[in-house]
């Protein structure tokens, strides 16, 4: 968080069982940086104003925080954000998985799995967006395990990325470089063969083109 830089021992509140304050203290450090918006002073003056030794378990704790910062009808908004997410008219594949990423930070405690943050996402894409995605794995992005599907969804949009508006002397220094664009780990490479390079980047113009022939 921007304003982390704080010693949690000089405040810890009387709320808090002396018995588990460095399990809570470690716990509410982890926690709070997952809401990247929430603001460290609030979380401050919030815990000082509950009840002395109120707070005996990270579980308490937990509880006292979506009670107060996130009660069931904000969060239940914000997971509607991510259950619901559509594409927007127009978006590029990047823009909207980057979208998607914010509404699911946004509520880190929204308790989907990961086959559902998977799941939403590709049924919230533009039918452009699923046959892009088909086109760069190569077959039905849908049988792919959990874990590899949100690393080939997070891959593509930074490739797609790099499409949007390609650096001429980058793209000399790919095609002198076989691996340029790996995935996490190596675990996905696109073809460097230059013909099919310009196959792939002719296929996302053709989609520009068409949307745009689409909305004239």
């Amino acid at each position: 968080m921007r304003n982390f830089r704080i010693t949690w021992s000089s405040w810890l509140p009387k709320a808090i069982s002396s018995s588990f304050q460095l399990q809570i203290v470690h716990g509410l450090k982890r926690w709070i940086l997952d809401f990247q918006s929430f603001e460290m002073d609030k979380a401050k003056i919030w815990l000082n104003s509950l009840r002395p030794r109120s707070i005996r378990t990270w579980t308490d704790l937990q509880a006292e925080f979506l009670k107060k910062f996130f009660p069931t009808h904000r969060t239940n908004g914000l997971k509607r954000q991510i259950s619901n997410f559509l594409a927007k008219e127009n978006e590029k594949f990047y823009e909207c998985w980057e979208r998607y990423m914010e509404a699911i930070n946004a509520c880190p405690h929204h308790g989907f799995d990961t086959w559902l943050l998977v799941s939403y996402f590709y049924d919230g894409m533009s039918s452009s967006m699923k046959q892009l995605l088909k086109t760069m794995c190569g077959g039905d992005f849908m049988s792919k395990n959990l874990e590899e599907a949100m690393d080939f969804l997070s891959y593509v949009a930074e490739v797609s990325r790099g499409w949007d508006e390609p650096n001429k002397g980058e793209v000399g220094k790919m095609k002198s470089q076989p691996n340029a664009f790996n995935a996490k780990a190596g675990m996905y490479t696109l073809n460097e063969d230059v013909d099919m390079k310009a196959k792939i980047c002719n296929y996302d113009k053709k989609i520009g083109g068409a949307r745009t022939e689409k909305d004239a």
